[in-house]
């Protein structure tokens, strides 16, 4: 979870603030994202994720997109209302970094694996 930037969490000294209370939900963001650098541009054609997820309090991921960096500008190559397991075959392109964006999320979302592959694979 991250902190939302709008807020001032200055004057919230001395309080407990941890984002697991359903009370301080508000004060984090529920958008984020995660990028992969594979170090040298490769062949990808399919991305595979798994969602860390809790049932008391809930926490999903509800939207969320998968880019790749071309020429200096993200291009979303993927995207989706749930994630859960997720994996899809895509075109296959080639580049160096690659980025799992959520747009929306509840409670305190969490990735446990973002893996891309190579033909064949």
């Amino acid at each position: 979870m991250v902190r939302r930037r709008d807020v001032n969490f200055d004057s919230y000294f001395g309080q407990n603030i941890n984002f697991q209370n359903e009370a301080n939900r508000s004060l984090f963001q529920h958008t984020g994202w995660l990028e992969v650098d594979l170090g040298k541009p490769q062949a990808v054609e399919r991305i595979v994720l798994q969602e860390f997820t809790i049932e008391k309090p809930v926490s999903k991921i509800n939207a969320f997109s998968i880019a790749y960096e071309k020429n200096g500008q993200w291009v979303v190559v993927a995207d989706d209302t749930q994630m859960g397991s997720w994996s899809k075959k895509i075109a296959p392109i080639t580049a160096q970094k690659f980025r799992l964006t959520f747009q929306n999320s509840e409670g305190y979302p969490g990735v446990r694996e973002f893996q891309v592959f190579g033909p064949g694979k």
